[in-house]
């Protein structure tokens, strides 16, 4: 599978969930992901997908081996994780899914997504940074 294929089916699955758009990345082409305006995280052409956390995430994403830290930013919160396989594309769309449930949460505080963040196969201990 190329790394069209892995973006293309990225996009197919991630803005299937409420409100999610794709649009183009501003810089260095590939796709943004939005919901209600604010970024969830965004695919390069080349594979590396991008995505900003709280900090206390980001250390605990790197810390596990989850994600890396960015190349450009590394003490911003952006993670990085590489899919160079499609072996690779369920933990992207895990990633994905946290940023999304992460903004939701702080945006509409009456639901607090606890079943959906629990169903994803990401540490507790990430989990709870939530």
């Amino acid at each position: 599978m190329s790394t069209g294929a892995f973006m293309e089916q990225i996009e197919n699955t991630i803005t299937q969930l409420e409100g999610v758009t794709a649009v183009p990345h501003p810089r260095f082409g590939g796709r943004q992901f939005e919901w209600q305006g604010k970024e969830i995280g965004h695919i390069h052409r080349y594979g590396h997908l991008d995505i900003l956390f709280k900090k206390d995430i980001h250390d605990a994403l790197i810390e596990e081996g989850a994600a890396t830290e960015h190349q450009w930013v590394p003490d911003a919160g952006w993670v990085t994780f590489i899919i160079s396989n499609e072996t690779d594309l369920p933990h992207a769309l895990e990633l994905l899914k946290f940023s999304y449930y992460q903004k939701r949460k702080r945006a509409q505080r009456e639901n607090d997504f606890a079943n959906e963040i629990q169903a994803l196969a990401l540490s507790e201990k990430v989990k709870m940074l939530i």
